[in-house]
């Protein structure tokens, strides 16, 4: 570098650079001595060794040989490799049925680098696509070829077809590893490559059954408002609008299915469930089919009514095959039956089943770890195992599902999983006994969600922060919480959230003794009744019922309580369950 004066020393002594470096290039001392070296072999050996640089610092032999097509290339390589002064060792050996494959490595990467330098463009492209038939070839009759390989052989070969095939290949394979980054870097380059294509349907048709997973990668490991995501969403949609019906169209709805969910956008998720819903119909493709429905699913629950939305999900589950639906876990790494159920039993604790929501629940996270793909475990053991939990109220039960998912969110890198952990961890915390430090955690998770783009559910760990300052003995300060909150609820498509949340500000204005109290938590009640959660009309009802005793309206307390509690068949061990009943003997006496 001294000497191509790319570096100087500066007046502090100091080595800097004069402009950008070229890291690939070869010192000039160094590159006369393996010319040295290289100069010395006989010049069979030294085409032999050219050809096998164009695989990288590790090649196989076989290919080497059937790229050169002459006998003897097997001998001479072996031979080198034992040479007192060789360039390559041997790098062990395997077999594809019955051929034995043998495979060498340069001693030192700067030998290939040497040796693959000295090709002139033609000659590497000819190479490269030579390289590709001969791996093409071997593994002709293997179940798992080396993709990787393959697409960037035809990429450097200018092959654009057989390269967008293998780039898309590599790509689902990782998202089946898990390996996110990886699989967006794959399929980046397949779409770089398809807009050199000349437009087409065929040519669109390709674009989206590679930008549907690309979906689920990017939003798996950048989050849900990453630059990237927004861009291969916008294009997502437009190639759906372009293109006729298919399994490719309805698996990239689903993909922007997943990101109106976490935007709270549930109308454009319902729109979006009941298209994919339509193209699920019209190919009469049951796969699509429960994906639609677990949309419709949620999206409802949300917004309008949950026992409709329980209809959709239940329904979804029961059409789910996991081994018939198995390759959904291949282009999305999702099992996605356990996720609707995981869903399904979450909501089923607001429909005033607590007990059955934990039964469903038990049986959604055995199917996603029996099923295996770290997202579906990591996604149901935070919704089925740490969610339902801390809504039932059982706190302490919660935490090892917390700690498990949020193993999996940090080892797989889940942004959205790991800020989740935390979020949990705060309602557990500030319930136990440590509410600073919980509604610290809890707030420290939002705030870093609503960076990410991600704002469903928010209204419930606020209504969670407030009652646990509550809980510290500081009802004004919780109650000042939800003032905020409550207009973003109200205008955000999540009317459950909403109501949620106001029947925990109904509680906190009787704790401070505000003269609304009894307005809002007759409105919370009716609003419950609205969407069909007896869960949350109990606790507005046991709260007003509190307030109507203490001014003396024993009676009136009892005939809003009583038809409240007696609604419900299970769960009476559960903390919202067990005080109404305390408030009620109490009203009785």
């Amino acid at each position: 570098m001294q000497e191509r004066a790319e570096i100087r020393r500066n007046r502090a002594g100091l080595w800097v650079a004069q402009g950008p470096l070229d890291w690939q290039r070869i010192p000039s001392r160094v590159e006369a001595v393996i010319a040295q070296r290289v100069g010395r072999l006989l010049a069979d050996l030294q085409d032999d060794l050219v050809v096998a640089a164009v695989q990288g610092e590790e090649f196989v032999a076989e290919v080497v040989a059937a790229v050169r097509t002459e006998d003897g290339v097997a001998e001479r390589l072996r031979l080198a490799s034992r040479s007192p002064h060789r360039l390559i060792e041997s790098a062990g050996a395997f077999r594809i049925a019955e051929q034995l494959v043998t495979t060498y490595r340069f001693r030192h990467v700067l030998f290939q680098r040497y040796l693959y330098d000295r090709l002139a463009e033609a000659e590497r492209l000819h190479l490269h696509e030579l390289t590709g038939r001969a791996l093409e070839e071997l593994y002709r009759n293997f179940a798992d070829p080396p993709v990787v390989d393959l697409a960037y052989h035809f990429d450097e070969a200018r092959l654009v077809e057989p390269a967008i095939g293998y780039f898309s290949q590599a790509g689902k394979r990782a998202i089946r590893m898990a390996a996110n980054e990886e699989a967006i870097r794959l399929f980046q380059r397949a779409a770089v490559l398809i807009e050199t294509m000349p437009e087409s349907p065929q040519r669109d048709e390709r674009e989206l059954e590679l930008r549907a997973p690309l979906a689920g990668a990017i939003m798996a490991v950048r989050g849900y408002s990453a630059p990237e995501a927004d861009a291969n969403g916008r294009r997502l949609r437009q190639l759906c609008d372009r293109l006729e019906p298919s399994v490719a169209v309805g698996l990239a709805l689903f993909g922007q299915v997943y990101v109106a969910s976490v935007r709270a956008s549930y109308a454009e998720m319902e729109d979006l469930s009941r298209e994919l819903l339509r193209v699920a119909d019209e190919l009469d493709d049951s796969a699509l089919r429960v994906l639609g429905l677990f949309g419709i699913g949620v999206a409802s629950t949300w917004v309008r009514r949950l026992p409709a939305g329980h209809r959709n999900l239940q329904r979804a589950y029961e059409i789910f095959d996991h081994q018939a639906h198995g390759w959904l876990m291949a282009v999305f790494g999702q099992a996605v039956g356990p996720e609707v159920s995981a869903w399904d039993s979450f909501y089923t604790v607001f429909r005033g089943y607590p007990d059955q929501a934990v039964h469903q629940a038990d049986e959604a996270m055995a199917l996603a770890r029996r099923l295996g793909p770290a997202f579906t475990v990591c996604h149901t053991v935070s919704v089925a195992g740490s969610l339902l939990r801390l809504f039932r109220g059982d706190y302490q039960d919660a935490l090892a599902f917390v700690e498990e998912f949020g193993e999996i969110g940090a080892t797989e890198h889940f942004p959205f999983f790991e800020v989740a952990a935390e979020v949990h961890r705060g309602v557990i915390v500030g319930h136990l006994g440590d509410p600073d430090a919980g509604i610290d955690l809890i707030a420290t998770g939002l705030e870093r969600w609503r960076q990410m783009g991600i704002m469903s559910f928010r209204a419930l760990f606020v209504a969670h922060q407030a009652e646990i300052e509550h809980l510290a003995g500081r009802p004004e300060k919780g109650l000042r919480l939800l003032e905020a909150e409550a207009p973003l609820a109200a205008a955000s498509e999540e009317r459950l959230s909403a109501i949620y949340l106001a029947a925990k500000r109904g509680a906190l204005l009787r704790a401070v003794g505000s003269e609304t109290t009894e307005e809002a938590l007759r409105t919370a009640m009716h609003d419950a009744q609205a969407i069909g959660s007896p869960a949350i009309e109990l606790s507005a009802a046991t709260e007003l019922a509190v307030l109507l005793d203490r001014s003396g309206r024993v009676e009136e307390a009892h005939s809003v309580l009583e038809p409240a509690y007696g609604w419900f068949k299970e769960g009476f061990d559960t903390p919202d369950l067990a005080r109404a009943k305390q408030v009620l003997d109490r009203i009785a006496r």
